[in-house]
């Protein structure tokens, strides 16, 4: 056999076999940095106000995936009226040591939930889900997808066939989408929630010094107007706002506009009325106290409820209103 027939006859083992080195070096190097994270976390704040506790963890996964199994896993927390807590008899992650950062969350055996509502009661609730996943993806933006799905949550107070939970980032990373869904939720077949959140560029346009003036939501500018940033030079509104009761409205300042901001909560068409009556009477009961007013406040939002007719007074009005100035400036739909 020549030198030829033998390269061609040891060299595609060789390479193998440096390859499997080097992904066996390479998932040793990831599995010690996740256990020195893991023993770092372990009875510490994971992020500001919340704790992470557990009795056991082993990894494994070699050589392409990292798993973590833990027994007794706690996360415990400071909300805004009070402690909350939840709990798993087992919980664990998975995830690839290559490609994409994604990972893929289990929780099974008992499980309990604890909060603290508006009025300092303690609450809790303990649970046996037919199946419980979650997963989440990250980029070099942070966070760009959540999911959540519990199968078959049935506790004490309350059953839910399926609930649902997902968060997709646009790739902009400006806007948030949000759906939650709960199938079966007690004598209900069907609840589904589902909100945007946008993160405007005035802001960092008007810091920049790319524009000299902008028109945002209060909400998005207070930090910066507080801090002295920009300044608030007129408001939009029919009236001063009680937030900046020291900056006049666009009239007052010669210029023939007036237009009020303002956000709902809106539930499909044909939905009974006895169920948009029980929703609205929870929402106004929220939005009327304190502690969630003066959060709001600081917050930038002025909270404001009413009935379902008068939020159907004030759509008719704001759709009048627009139509008549899209009429006037002779705009014509594509």
């Amino acid at each position: 056999m020549n030198y030829s027939s033998r390269f061609w006859l040891y060299a595609p083992v060789c390479t193998f076999l440096a390859l499997a080195a080097t992904a066996g070096v390479h998932w040793w190097i990831v599995a010690d940095a996740f256990n020195k994270k893991l023993a770092a976390l372990k009875g510490h704040q994971a992020v500001p106000g919340v704790m992470l506790d557990w009795d056991t963890v082993s990894t494994g996964g070699f050589p392409f995936r990292l798993d973590a199994d833990f027994t007794k896993f706690r996360i415990t927390g400071a909300g805004a009226h009070g402690p909350f807590s939840w709990s798993t008899e087992e919980f664990a992650l998975h995830a690839l040591t290559y490609g994409r950062a994604k990972t893929v969350y289990e929780a099974a055996g008992r499980q309990q939930v604890s909060w603290t509502d508006a009025a300092g009661a303690a609450h809790s609730e303990n649970f046996l889900p037919g199946s419980f996943r979650a997963s989440s993806i990250r980029n070099d933006k942070g966070l760009t997808r959540a999911d959540l799905d519990i199968i078959g949550l049935g506790a004490k107070d309350f059953t839910i066939g399926r609930l649902q939970f997902h968060m997709r980032r646009d790739p902009d990373g400006t806007d948030l989408d949000l759906m939650l869904r709960a199938d079966d939720l007690g004598k209900r077949k069907l609840v589904q929630v589902y909100a945007t959140l946008t993160h405007a560029n005035t802001l960092t346009s008007l810091l920049r010094g790319d524009t000299q003036i902008g028109v945002e939501a209060y909400a998005a500018l207070k930090s910066a107007i507080d801090a002295g940033q920009v300044r608030a030079i007129a408001s939009s509104g029919n009236k001063r706002s009680p937030l900046l009761p020291d900056v006049p409205t666009l009239r007052e300042s010669g210029i023939d506009a007036a237009m009020d901001g303002w956000n709902a909560l809106v539930a499909p068409a044909g939905t009974p009325p006895d169920i948009v009556a029980f929703l609205n009477g929870h929402v106004r009961g929220i939005v009327g106290d304190p502690d969630f007013r003066k959060r709001l406040i600081e917050l930038g939002v002025e909270p404001l409820a009413g009935s379902s007719e008068e939020l159907g007074a004030r759509f008719k009005s704001d759709i009048d209103m627009w139509a008549a100035i899209v009429k006037k400036a002779g705009l014509e739909p594509n």
